[in-house]
């Protein structure tokens, strides 16, 4: 569930991830001033000059840690893509990055909103459980020596009983964090390889498109976006990660049996 904090009126959505913060990446470009007036209407830059895209090519070429490179790529790959770009979320430290990228009074005020925001999160208390076992173990033998050997003695059990209790569920905390973070780690395997293979089946279609029209045909090409939407229509989705991993094979030989068209810029689907 993400958490939605507010930057001079404008709404930026926070997720945590194994305890790092990522943050949406349309929301900061807007945060930032990336973008553009198309009919009065505000629109991100993703790909114009100094664009979303050109900016973190530049993070990429200036010697980033192989950690953020290996984010700007798959940033970009989900960028290029991704039918759903505001979906996309980056690290807080590339989030500030792409802030003082921009060079703007705004975009530095936004840069230092997301440093207060770690330090807010830096500062709260937190006390793990071996600390908090560690304080009523305190308080426990703090408050022994004042009790008779008769209360002692009529206790004991009870507080043996109740250690015992406690160290059964501290492990089932633990089995239980585990098998959590072998699930998270499954599904982004999952996540990953549906990625995978969603970008094959574009590069695929540009790859047979350019080769029927004889010419380089991009994700933002019109015959591209005709072509991608017979294809939506045929297999009842709306975007490319809705396909079943079951289907793909199905897919690919859609594409290969299409009957490219030029007439009025239709394209029609061989039966």
């Amino acid at each position: 569930m993400s958490n939605i904090v507010l930057f001079e009126g404008q709404e930026v959505s926070i997720i945590t991830d194994k305890g790092e913060k990522l943050i949406n990446l349309a929301h900061t470009a807007k945060c930032c001033g990336l973008i553009n007036l198309d009919r009065g209407v505000e629109r991100i830059s993703w790909k114009n000059r100094n664009g979303v895209v050109d900016k973190l090519k530049k993070l990429y070429g200036a010697d980033a840690p192989k950690k953020y490179q290996e984010e700007i790529q798959y940033i970009l790959d989900e960028i290029e893509n991704t039918d759903d770009r505001n979906s996309i979320y980056m690290s807080s430290w590339l989030s500030k990055r792409l802030a003082l990228e921009c060079h703007s009074e705004r975009a530095m005020r936004y840069k230092n909103f997301l440093v207060s925001l770690d330090e807010e999160r830096e500062n709260t208390l937190t006390l793990p459980n071996m600390e908090l076992a560690n304080m009523v173990s305190q308080t426990v033998q703090g408050i022994l020596p004042s009790l008779t050997e008769s209360i002692i003695k009529q206790f004991a059990p009870v507080i043996i009983e109740t250690k015992q209790q406690v160290n059964k569920m501290q492990e089932m905390i633990v089995d239980q964090s585990i098998n959590y973070d072998q699930d998270r780690e499954d599904l982004k395997s999952l996540i990953g390889f549906r990625a995978v293979n969603t970008k094959r089946l574009t590069e695929f279609l540009k790859e047979k498109l350019s080769e029927v029209y004889g010419m380089n045909v991009s994700a933002n090409s019109q015959v591209y976006q005709r072509t991608k939407a017979l294809i939506f229509k045929e297999f009842k989705v709306i975007k490319w990660e809705d396909i079943p991993a079951s289907k793909y094979n199905m897919v690919y030989a859609f594409i290969d049996n299409l009957d490219f068209k030029t007439a009025k810029g239709e394209i029609a689907c061989a039966r």
